[in-house]
């Protein structure tokens, strides 16, 4: 019977049928890369993909030109598939995949599969990373000032022994590896040595089924932001689909100085931002919803000017989004 992370793999990466790239489900006994460059990666396990692959075929594994082939990667994984070896450069480096019956490639953020899954996202599935962190015990651990990366290694080295596999451990490259850690416990698993690295540090720990990332502060929080514009520009498009548009509490739809005017729906953009309408009235995108700066020159209404002439306010429609 195979391994739940295992099984867990196949479905993120091999879901369509009649696949070109089986392969990435072969097993490697150890992957280990130090500063390497994402293409030597790649061209590292395309290769081992052909090599395992009895017919020789091996997968296809590609870049898309607009990721920079240079990103530096560094990675110690133990008894882990080429699929899984992937997903980890996903991680590392910020970037997406997509998989078909071609080739399986990596792509910018946001602009693959992890996006999508993101804004669908399934039930909770276990993680046998996260069960190893919880059992492998150590004795006694004491560092003093020790840079991120040693302890990291340490933690690696240690529940790789006397196993076929052990923890992965995947550090961003936003993350800085000498970060200064000092601890000095005893009798504690390695899942209490991670949280208080994150203590210490502010990097955030989140734990995947085929890995235990490390990533920089603030990084759920992007994400989790990031997931809610994806869903409102979602909705924006069903409305104008639909003949609607959005209902903004106190302002009328028809008011050509409310946010939910037909100006403003093409800029659902999440970035704080100013923007102008019909009559120079300033907006600001804030908190997730537009909010009334000033009036403009033009609104009669209002009979207020921007004290500039309306100099660089004036637009007969909404600026689109940048």
């Amino acid at each position: 019977m195979r391994h739940l992370s295992e099984l867990i793999i196949i479905g993120l990466l091999l879901s369509a049928p009649a696949r070109a790239n089986d392969s990435l489900r072969f097993k490697l006994a150890k992957v280990e890369f130090r500063e390497a460059s994402l293409a030597d990666v790649v061209e590292y396990l395309r290769g081992r993909s052909k090599e395992l692959d009895p017919d020789g075929t091996g997968a296809n594994i590609l870049i898309d030109p607009k990721v920079n082939q240079e990103i530096p990667v560094s990675l110690t994984l133990g008894e882990v598939s080429i699929g899984v070896a992937l997903l980890c450069i996903v991680e590392q480096c910020d970037l997406d995949y997509r998989n078909d019956e071609h080739a399986f490639m990596l792509v910018p953020d946001g602009a693959g599969t992890l996006a999508k899954k993101e804004l669908q996202p399934g039930a909770a599935v276990p993680s046998p990373q996260a069960d190893l962190a919880r059992d492998l015990k150590f004795p006694q651990i004491e560092f003093a000032d020790a840079p991120l990366r040693d302890i990291l290694q340490f933690l690696t080295t240690k529940s790789h022994e006397g196993r076929s596999g052990g923890l992965n451990l995947v550090v961003n490259h936003r993350v800085d590896p000498n970060l200064p850690v000092s601890l000095n416990v005893r009798n504690v698993p390695a899942s209490f040595v991670l949280s208080r690295v994150a203590a210490a540090t502010g990097v955030e720990i989140r734990v995947e089924p085929w890995a235990i990332l490390i990533e920089p502060p603030g990084t759920k929080f992007h994400r989790e932001h990031r997931i809610k514009a994806a869903l409102e520009a979602a909705a924006a498009k069903v409305s104008r689909k639909r003949g609607t548009l959005p209902t903004v509490t106190g302002s009328e739809v028809k008011d050509p100085r409310s946010p939910a005017h037909p100006d403003y729906i093409h800029s659902t953009h999440s970035d704080v931002s100013k923007r102008s309408n019909a009559l120079n009235n300033v907006y600001t995108w804030k908190g997730g919803k537009w909010t009334f700066v000033r009036y403009g020159s033009a609104d009669k209404e209002g009979g207020l000017d921007d004290g500039k002439g309306g100099s660089g306010l004036k637009t007969s429609t909404l600026q689109g989004a940048r």
